[in-house]
């Protein structure tokens, strides 16, 4: 008689699929895209699921399933970051505890929350033990800590933020004696090796893989649609499709989509300043209002002094200066301002204080202060800045330089797994930042209808953050 074991090494499908009855000793009701992930038994399954839908729910599940009833089983919880891993490994702790006080034969017998290892022991009905289950959490940004293991199945989190080669090099080996089961689940992220598995996955004649593609508003039928239209007007298109429609897109990574399809203004006169050089497109024009984003340098970036043209959207000139003292950078921010007619400048001031603005202040300068007092703040005024480059409300300046610096501002992601917004590498972001300190100034009506965004509320809804404390920002 062969062991469950043995029938696990032979086939190429699942051995065991999970069981209503046993959901209902974890009081779990999937939805019925992750009854369908369930049910599957191929060997390869890749769900490609949005943002907020129930992908932990499905593999804490598969894991507390194992766990509870299958005694010779080792699994593991593999995200880009510890803290990713334990919010599965925490929920499938959850079940386990709700399956053990409710089927006697089950006892958990090792724990750790902090390192986040978890075994379950079986017994048959004479008290004897007849196996132990396993399950550990694990970070994949450290491959070296993958290695050497045997396991029965691996849930990878996140995959598509995940290195192939921790898959090929140090996952896939840990499989390799026992035929185990993988479950990916990920929002994607470019067409990189995930999708490959995805492509697998859809290939009807290989049933070692499936593959799901399902946008949060098909598997979370308990969010309103209305959630998901109000992200639609607020977020840039790819975002949106990336990150809720679950759609691969080659250049999901970019921040500003559509840069090089922006309006551009020709620069008219580009002239050397001390420590630097100023573009302008456009002079004061009678009867238009002007407003100046002063992103100032910190260790080895520029301060960068951009005017925008409230009347008209457009760029009317950049100044961007390095190597020069703070009184001498204020000197020349004070003459730009005057030449626009004495606009209002809009300076960051985090990290710097309040004193360049209280001595732009003296000198008779309209100034407000910025202070990033967290990144949602900061990422709320770069969206909006992403949204009118998005729908060709922003006439930018024809110069390569800055196209290249917005072109490099990526989204990236925390230790934690957020989704955040940063210069790629060790690139510069100061020219973005004073577009956007700038752009936070012009009416909504520029980025989108007036009946999309109703002046720029909703916007900031997607950060948490409501107009008050936006309002706040600025002194």
């Amino acid at each position: 008689m062969t062991t469950a074991f043995e029938r696990r090494k032979m086939s190429d499908l699942r051995a065991v699929k999970p069981s209503q009855a046993f959901f209902k000793f974890i009081d779990y009701k999937p939805y019925p895209f992750q009854q369908e992930i369930h049910d599957s038994p191929a060997l390869y399954r890749i769900p490609i699921i949005g943002r907020q839908s129930g992908k932990s729910e499905v593999a804490s599940a598969e894991a507390a399933f194992e766990l509870c009833c299958v005694p010779d089983s080792s699994g593991w919880i593999v995200a880009p970051t510890y803290e990713q891993a334990s919010i599965i490994f925490n929920r499938t702790y959850v079940k386990v505890e709700k399956a053990v006080a409710r089927l006697p034969h089950l006892k958990i017998t090792a724990y750790s929350r902090r390192d986040m290892k978890l075994e379950v022991s079986h017994y048959d009905r004479q008290g004897n033990l007849i196996g132990v289950a396993r399950f550990a959490g694990k970070s994949g940004d450290k491959p070296d800590n993958l290695r050497g293991a045997s396991l029965t199945y691996c849930i990878i989190d996140e995959a598509a933020m995940i290195l192939k080669s921790v898959w090929d090099e140090a996952l896939s080996p840990t499989l390799s004696t026992t035929n185990g089961w993988v479950l990916m689940i990920t929002t994607p992220k470019g067409y990189n090796w995930v999708y490959q598995w995805f492509a697998d996955g859809q290939d009807q004649n290989n049933r070692r893989y499936q593959s799901w593609q399902i946008p949060s508003w098909v598997a979370n039928p308990r969010t309103a649609l209305e959630f998901y239209e109000e992200q639609r007007r607020v977020l840039p298109d790819l975002t949106y499709r990336q990150e809720y429609g679950a759609e691969f897109i080659s250049d999901a990574g970019s921040v500003f989509v559509g840069i090089d399809e922006a309006p551009r203004v020709h620069v008219s006169a580009r002239r050397d300043i001390p420590g630097g050089v100023s573009l302008t497109a456009k002079l004061r024009q009678p009867g238009h209002g002007y407003v100046i984003g002063a992103d100032f340098a910190r260790l080895n970036d520029f301060s960068v002094f951009t005017v925008v043209d409230l009347n008209t959207g457009e760029v009317a000139r950049q100044d961007r200066v390095n190597i020069v003292a703070w009184a001498q950078q204020l000197a020349h921010l004070k003459e730009v301002s005057r030449e626009y007619g004495n606009a209002l400048v809009v300076a960051d001031v985090t990290g710097l204080g309040d004193p360049l603005v209280e001595m732009l202040s003296a000198q008779g300068v309209p100034v407000e202060a910025v202070r990033f007092s967290s990144l949602q703040i900061k990422e709320a005024l770069i969206s909006k800045l992403s949204l009118g480059i998005q729908y060709k409300k922003i006439t930018m300046l024809d110069d390569e330089d800055t196209r290249k610096e917005f072109r490099s501002f990526v989204y990236t992601r925390t230790e934690s797994g957020q989704l955040r917004m940063a210069a790629a590498g060790a690139g510069h972001d100061d020219r973005v930042i004073s577009h956007a300190l700038a752009w936070s100034k012009v009416p909504a009506e520029f980025i989108t209808p007036a009946e999309q965004i109703e002046k720029g509320s909703a916007f900031f809804d997607q950060f948490g953050i409501d107009m008050d404390s936006v309002n706040a920002l600025f002194d």
